[in-house]
């Protein structure tokens, strides 16, 4: 490994391509959504890097934009007139 300094966007890019950020030579997923361990190239453990729920909401993301396109084809109310389904009567008493 080169003791070279990485910089924030350099690391980002090579993330973004699906690299490790320091070497950017090393795969970073092991399968679809699987994070793997450690670069097999430069050795960087991945632990530190939580990736949480992004890869599942760019899947559902991804999976929601068709069914909302033919949604907005069939029934096409703009955000004005839809406004009337979410507010609260003010005589409920709720809190």
């Amino acid at each position: 490994m080169s003791d070279e300094t990485v910089t924030v966007t350099q690391s980002a890019l090579r993330g973004i391509a699906c690299r490790c950020p320091r070497c950017g030579r090393g795969k970073l997923y092991a399968g679809f959504l699987t994070l793997r361990p450690r670069c097999e190239s430069c050795g960087l453990d991945y632990a530190f890097i939580d990736i949480g729920d992004g890869p599942a909401i760019f899947i559902i993301m991804g999976a929601g934009a068709k069914p909302m396109q033919q949604q907005s084809r069939i029934l096409p109310l703009p955000l004005p007139s839809t406004s009337f389904l979410f507010r609260v009567p003010r005589n409920l008493n709720i809190c």
